[in-house]
């Protein structure tokens, strides 16, 4: 029994989430429902006039609700009204087919549509109409409410459509579950995709990409913009003894020590080696400060950056703030190395030059 709640508690969910995500093409859906019910209701008001069945005629005219929702609906933009419109006039008009038996009972055939149609339009509500349907048929056919039929349909009829509309029902319903769980797949493997289009597998961070689609926010309460630029010092150095699984294990460090000192910041790997944070309305001593702990915590771990601190208090300019930012994280870059004095472990002088670059 648990087992089956879950199993329809995960069914609404996919359905509910993919009506949230998809409601553009869910719009676009129903258009085309709508139309092809309202010709259809034309086609069967045209023969109901051909025939002189009035009584159908005033029935099949209800298609004119689902005109009228879906202008409204358009309008609005409220699915909501359009759907109800919509479940409405199948509600009403194959109720009273089944009961007057239209067409010689040829119209209560047209139930066998109703689980399929309406489930396509709204997959709980044409599921309580479908089932209002199957007990509907029920109760007329063999039940209680057998006395208001206006038609005499046979006993064969009679016996055996409540059963073909069962079986109708519940491969509508299987059908109608499986499309609905299939696109709720496919939204979580697009999510997925995105996710991973702008996340670096590696660290875990934001990539060169996300970066990329980023723009500074318009907000009224952004003061200050600043961009922290670091570069990880002697990457090549780890590759050469440890492996790339050993420059990997450095960049993880020094990415969780990242997040640990600016948990509210935005963190990007922009490069191999390169890391940029941008964070908002923080106070230029502050952030230093927090710079100067997170170079003590990363050199704790055993490794080694260079940063560079650039803040923009408006007009703001992405490039130019991250490229200010980049040029004093190189000459960081260059003292340190000078410090180390590297250049003097190369006679080759063009080697030495690309040390201090990088």
């Amino acid at each position: 029994m648990r087992g089956i709640l879950d199993c329809i508690k995960q069914i609404l969910y996919a359905d509910r989430t993919v009506s949230e995500l998809r409601r553009q093409q869910e719009w676009s859906n129903q258009e085309g429902i709508v139309l092809i019910a309202s010709l259809s209701f034309l086609v069967m008001s045209l023969l109901n006039v051909a025939e002189r069945s009035y009584e159908m005629l005033v029935t099949t005219a209800v298609s004119s609700l689902l005109l009228a929702g879906w202008q409204i609906g358009r309008k609005k933009k409220n699915i909501a009204l359009l759907q109800n419109a919509f479940l409405l006039a199948f509600l009403v008009v194959f109720s009273v087919y089944t009961v007057i038996g239209g067409n010689r009972g040829f119209a209560a055939l047209w139930l066998i549509l109703v689980p399929y149609v309406a489930m396509a339009v709204n997959l709980r509500k044409g599921f309580c109409i479908s089932l209002y349907y199957q007990l509907m048929l029920v109760l007329l056919f063999w039940g209680p409410l057998k006395p208001l039929l206006r038609y005499d349909y046979g006993g064969t009829f009679l016996l055996r459509f409540p059963f073909l509309y069962l079986i109708d029902f519940c491969l509508a319903t299987f059908l109608s579950v499986r499309i609905r769980l299939c696109q709720f797949e496919l939204l979580k493997n697009e999510e997925e995709l995105r996710r991973l289009g702008t996340i670096d597998l590696t660290t875990g961070l934001l990539n060169r990409n996300s970066f990329n689609s980023f723009r500074i926010p318009s907000a009224a309460g952004l003061q200050s913009v600043s961009a922290i630029y670091l570069d990880v010092n002697g990457l090549h150095q780890i590759n050469n003894r440890g492996g790339h699984r050993a420059g990997d294990e450095m960049l993880c460090a020094v990415a969780a020590l990242c997040t640990k000192h600016f948990p509210s910041s935005l963190i990007y790997r922009v490069g191999g080696d390169e890391f940029l944070i941008l964070t908002e309305n923080q106070e230029e001593q502050a952030l230093s400060e927090a710079g100067q702990r997170l170079g003590n915590a990363v050199a704790e771990a055993g490794y080694s950056v260079a940063y560079g601190i650039e803040t923009q208090t408006g007009p703001f300019d992405l490039d130019r703030l991250v490229g200010n930012a980049d040029m004093k994280m190189l000459r960081n870059k260059e003292a340190y190395y000078q410090r180390q004095k590297l250049r003097e472990r190369w006679t080759d002088p063009e080697a030495a030059g690309k040390a201090i670059n990088k």
